[in-house]
């Protein structure tokens, strides 16, 4: 073989496996781009379906519990009971004890917009429970990705230490009632999804109601234009029965007297 024959045979030989080379690595590019497109979306959906925070609730009850323990922060000054060095939200104690210190209305105040926070997290609570179990196992079984796993688990710890504190503040609160309020708040959020429930098959049953309502005076209608419409034709047709048997009259008088007239002549 010629040298330069093999040069030839190299070069083709070292084309081919450039070709394969560039295609495999669209090929790891197109499926990097579309893991990644995949994931962006379940994740916006997910964000979109429930496990974001409920940030509003979150932020009115540290406004109220901050306004309240500023308040009564100032009063035990006032009483000369505490130390100008320190102040509310630098010790964990010592919230507690500026809560507990709260009067009746305050505390009732208080465990109000408590409630509302842990009412407006079950939702994200029963959308975890349902889907973390799931998605642990597409992990292990490498049908998900780590950094979708990552995103779930992170929110799930973000709800259970939401929940620790939910418990602490009821605790501090009214010591034990930590352990009631969730239970709480979830027999309220079913009954709340119940009356929803319901109100929207009254809705319905309603919408339902109108419609046949409506379809049946759309047919009394319909039916007493029908007859109208008979008696009109009927009118008609008699109106022309008359005005023939007029035509026969006048055509018969026409010919008797025309054969009277004939019979003088």
């Amino acid at each position: 073989i010629s040298t330069g024959k093999m040069w030839l045979e190299l070069l083709v030989v070292l084309a081919f496996f450039l070709v394969l080379s560039g295609l495999a690595f669209y090929v790891y590019q197109t499926e990097y781009k579309t893991g990644k497109q995949g994931y962006w979306f379940m994740k916006q959906a997910e964000e979109a379906m429930g496990y974001q925070a409920p940030t509003d609730e979150m932020k009115k009850y540290d406004e109220v519990r901050d306004e309240l323990l500023n308040l009564a922060w100032t009063q035990l000054q006032e009483k000369g009971g505490a130390s100008a060095s320190s102040k509310p939200g630098d010790e964990e104690d010592l919230d507690k004890m500026l809560t507990r210190s709260l009067d009746v209305e305050s505390k009732k105040k208080l465990m109000g917009f408590l409630m509302r926070r842990t009412f407006a997290n079950i939702p994200r609570w029963e959308r975890l429970q349902k889907d973390v179990p799931g998605k642990m196992q597409l992990y292990r079984k490498g049908l998900i990705t780590e950094e979708h796993w990552n995103f779930v688990d992170k929110a799930q710890q973000e709800l259970v230490d939401e929940l620790k504190f939910l418990k602490a503040e009821a605790d501090a609160i009214e010591p034990g009632f930590g352990e009631k309020l969730f239970p709480q708040a979830w027999q309220l959020y079913r009954q709340h999804q119940q009356q929803a429930q319901q109100q929207a098959q009254q809705q319905h049953a309603m919408m339902m109601q109108a419609m046949r309502l409506k379809q049946a005076e759309e047919a009394k209608k319909n039916a007493e234009m029908d007859e109208q419409k008979k008696a009109q034709q009927a009118e008609k047709m008699a109106q022309q029965l008359m005005k023939e048997e007029e035509d026969k009259e006048k055509k018969a008088a026409a010919k008797r007297v025309a054969a009277k007239s004939a019979a003088k002549k």
